[in-house]
């Protein structure tokens, strides 16, 4: 559960549910941060969870996901549109187990605050048109 305490009257909110992957894990780090400049922080928490089971993905590590809340009056709700840019994840190896295919890219405050700062994410926040270069491509077929 992801709880919002109040330290101005001591109240408590659900505000949300971390995934519970046969373990409740940890939370890397929570932290507040204007993302669209308007003012108002929004609430990021990085949850991650060791995998502990055949998910059909050779996940290598920890598995994380990104939430982040929008104030909304006293509380927060979940920002889907948000939480579902940074989304979830982990390291997955190769097919062979000898090399990583991909790293997970938001595993920390500093990489989330290195992308929420870069030019991509700024035309995506005003929903301008984005090319991006795909770095390597896997065609084992």
């Amino acid at each position: 559960m992801c709880i919002f305490f109040r330290c101005s009257d001591g109240s408590e909110a659900l505000i949300g549910q971390l995934p519970y992957l046969a373990d409740t894990g940890n939370v890397e780090d929570a932290f507040l941060y204007d993302t669209d400049e308007a003012g108002v922080d929004d609430l990021f928490v990085i949850h991650s969870v060791e995998i502990r089971s055949d998910t059909g993905v050779k996940y290598f590590g920890r598995y994380y996901t990104i939430n982040i809340y929008k104030k909304d009056g006293d509380n927060f709700t979940r920002n889907e549109q948000l939480s579902t840019y940074f989304g979830y994840g982990g390291d997955v190896l190769e097919e062979n187990y000898k090399g990583l295919l991909y790293t997970f890219p938001y595993k920390n405050k500093v990489s989330i605050l290195r992308k929420i700062n870069s030019g991509a994410y700024k035309k995506w926040r005003t929903i301008a048109p984005i090319n991006l270069v795909i770095n390597k491509k896997n065609c084992d077929t």
